[in-house]
């Protein structure tokens, strides 16, 4: 309350406002007496309740997709292979290695030869026309194959009827393939997908030598190839990409596989896997992707050479998806005899891995030796993941 000025010209004006104040008091004091009269004794006026505050959790932690995929090199049933089939029956050429093969979610190889009865049988030291019996296939089974490229200059070897002969095969016994489709079927570079509980892996095969031509081959300009690695990489979590491709014998990769390899890795792969050196290259690391230049051969019946071309690995990849991939290689030596991949001795096995981690560490990648395993870890590339769908459309191009 404002008090009154105290002056005598003044003074019936202030108590006039002093008579006026004590009223409106005494008004306010009669009314909240009033209120406190009809409470119960020992209470005080209710308030209203706060509004709820609803408890806010963080989300519970997903467990991020993963995958291991194991994969080696090319595949050849026909010629003295086949002879030691017939010899020893299908089961003794993945007796050694069937156990690693099979542990994976996924194995993957390079079948170098048509399974058909379209053509003879290739001779040792003659012919490089390959067609080996559809019961061969067997052998695949056996390793715990579940898909194979069909794409490379060995593909057409019994014409495009005993391609289409091998893909029934495949399809008859559950074995999954990329590289070509049936006959009336398009594009022949379709993906292939394959789910391991929820998480899809694409498959694609492609041939990229300039003398030799198949259902799938690479244009110059790689476009083809690129907009179906696109494609698949919209659609799966994990997308793989074999090449035929390089020159044989040779332990470094041409300039034109680099680039391939980066382009694929650009356009989404996350793995390339690589044959038709019939010797092993090295392992690079590029965008987030992994890239194996050449696998070696794996089934095959050539001399035992010093460039290599009987040893030979096996390539676990354990594929934690938005994360890393982490690489475990078994050394293999093909057995001269047998013509079969076989567990090496130590000291063969530890010269194997030795001479991989050299070419690999040539392309700025270090493998740890631990024993018969050479491993690796690779930091998968998470920027396409953390974009809106605007950049990742104008990444895809």
């Amino acid at each position: 309350m404002r008090q009154a000025i105290r002056r005598p010209h003044c003074l019936r004006r202030g108590r006039i406002r002093l008579a006026l104040a004590l009223v409106a008091a005494a008004i306010i004091v009669g009314a909240v007496i009033g209120l406190i009269r009809k409470q119960p004794a020992g209470e005080t006026p209710e308030r209203p309740a706060p509004p709820e505050v609803a408890q806010v959790l963080p989300p519970p932690p997903r467990s991020a997709k993963s995958v291991t995929i194991c994969a080696a090199g090319d595949v050849m049933l026909d010629r003295s292979v086949w002879r030691m089939i017939k010899q020893h029956g299908v089961h003794h050429v993945m007796s050694e290695v069937r156990d690693t093969l099979r542990a994976a979610d996924i194995t993957f190889v390079n079948l170098e030869c048509p399974l058909s009865t379209r053509q003879g049988h290739a001779q040792p030291g003659g012919s490089l026309q390959f067609c080996a019996d559809p019961s061969t296939v067997q052998v695949l089974l056996d390793g715990g194959v579940d898909v194979v490229g069909v794409a490379n200059n060995h593909g057409l070897d019994a014409g495009t009827g005993g391609c289409y002969d091998t893909l029934a095969t495949l399809e008859e016994h559950n074995i999954a393939y990329a590289g070509a489709r049936p006959k009336g079927v398009e594009p022949d570079d379709e993906p292939t997908y394959l789910t391991v509980d929820d998480t899809v892996v694409a498959f694609l095969a492609y041939d990229d030598l300039s003398f030799a031509r198949t259902l799938c081959d690479v244009d110059q300009d790689m476009g083809n190839a690129l907009t179906q690695i696109k494609e698949a990489r919209n659609n799966a979590d994990v997308t793989c990409v074999s090449y035929h491709w390089g020159n044989e014998y040779q332990k470094t990769p041409t300039r034109r596989q680099k680039q391939l390899a980066h382009a694929s890795i650009d356009a989404g792969a996350d793995i390339v896997l690589g044959h038709h050196a019939h010797v092993m290259n090295g392992v690079e690391a590029y965008g987030g992707g992994l890239i194996l230049y050449s696998m070696g051969n794996f089934v095959f019946d050539q001399r035992d050479a010093p460039d290599g071309r009987m040893t030979s690995a096996i390539f676990s990849m354990d594929v934690t998806v938005g994360k890393g991939i982490d690489l475990t290689i078994s050394p293999v030596r093909i057995s001269p005899q047998m013509r079969a991949p076989r567990t090496p001795t130590q000291e063969r096995g530890t010269a194997i891995l030795r001479g991989l981690a050299k070419l690999s560490a040539d392309l700025g990648v270090e493998l740890t030796i631990e024993g018969q395993k050479a491993r690796a870890s690779f930091a998968t590339e998470t920027a396409i993941d953390t974009q809106d769908t605007t950049e990742i459309a104008a990444v895809a191009g």
